[in-house]
């Protein structure tokens, strides 16, 4: 018989070092300069997002993914791979974005913050 700690092992604790915060922004994904899925982002954190698209994207691909971020109403394109995937929720890791950008996604993250508070 095994004994009490092999037969249940210790629940393993993850740290998110960025939190996620809700979000609710529309998107396109694109392969290359063509568009090929529109997705709803669910949630966001300064390095990656997690949203709702119809279909599925290869679990790996780098992609480009587009946004429309307010006040400016400019499309913002990043890349961003598939990290997970589960029916029609995706998760996406920002590839090397640059420090523009970077820093237009911790004003987004930022913002969003505020308003829930």
């Amino acid at each position: 018989m095994a004994s009490l700690p092999d037969a249940f092992p210790p629940k393993r604790m993850y740290v998110k070092r960025f939190p996620k915060r809700s979000a609710d922004l529309r998107f396109s994904v694109l392969r290359g300069n063509s568009r090929i899925a529109r997705g709803r982002c669910t949630s966001l954190n300064e390095t990656g997002f997690g949203a709702v698209i119809a279909g599925e994207l290869p679990l790996g691909e780098s992609l480009s993914i587009e946004f429309v971020l307010a006040p400016t109403n400019t499309p913002v394109r990043l890349m961003a791979k598939v990290r997970q995937r589960q029916g029609f929720l995706h998760l996406f890791d920002f590839v090397a974005p640059n420090e523009a950008q970077r820093r237009m996604i911790a004003d987004f993250w930022c913002e969003q913050l505020d308003q829930k508070l």
